[in-house]
């Protein structure tokens, strides 16, 4: 099987009061966008009503073109994950676009969409990376940490693959706090798609404060 560079990957994130992590996460993609000159790549940010951050202001003043604002707050005032990836991955017409979930905590390495373009085959695989989770004061430039090898919170796959897995279970994951990862894996081996399992040298997850609608 060969992989195409020219595959049209989009980049969903989900948010709520984070407009620092927001920021971070804009400058490592307007770094990776000037650097490699990918056109065929977008971002779709649903947001749960931040007052920290003007999102919109932001994104038109980085180098970015391609990109989407998903508003939730008013429909859904408290943050629910699986809510807002599944209503960013139905804005998606594309199935032969691959989708990449992403998290505002992890740096953004050069390679990334190039190894979801490489691991993902339509009706064949997903493609969830082994990241390094960072220890308290451990940075990229000075890794201390572990490798998470129960997570699947990073997931590239197919839209295709996607709508025939009926997305993220939003009834029995919507306010507590994980599993929904777990259940979107077990989702895709039961549609018969195989996930690759490869540890990214450079992915690092920041550590960082318990965020609020953990605290609930």
């Amino acid at each position: 099987m060969e992989w195409h560079q020219r595959i049209h990957v989009y980049v969903v994130i989900i948010v709520q009061q984070q407009g620092q992590w927001i920021k971070y996460f804009l400058n490592q993609v307007n770094r990776y966008y000037i650097q490699s000159h990918d056109e065929y790549f977008s971002i779709i940010i649903v947001d749960f009503g931040s007052t920290d951050i003007n999102i919109r202001d932001e994104l038109d003043r980085s180098p970015l073109k391609k990109f989407k604002i998903i508003q939730l707050g008013k429909k859904y005032p408290k943050f629910i994950k699986t809510i807002g990836l599944n209503t960013a991955i139905e804005a998606i017409d594309d199935p032969n676009s691959i989708i990449l979930i992403f998290d505002l905590h992890f740096n953004f390495p050069m390679d990334i969409l190039d190894n979801a373009r490489k691991r993902c085959f339509k009706g064949k695989t997903a493609y969830t990376p082994i990241i390094l989770r960072l220890n308290c004061y451990a940075t990229p430039s000075h890794p201390n940490g572990f490798r998470e090898i129960f997570g699947y919170g990073i997931l590239a796959m197919y839209k295709y693959d996607f709508k025939r897995t009926g997305g993220y279970d939003s009834v029995n994951y919507r306010e507590q706090w994980g599993g929904e990862d777990v259940q979107m894996v077990n989702s895709i081996f039961t549609h018969n798609l195989d996930v690759e399992r490869v540890c990214h040298p450079t992915l690092y997850h920041h550590y960082h404060r318990s965020l609020p609608w953990k605290l609930v």
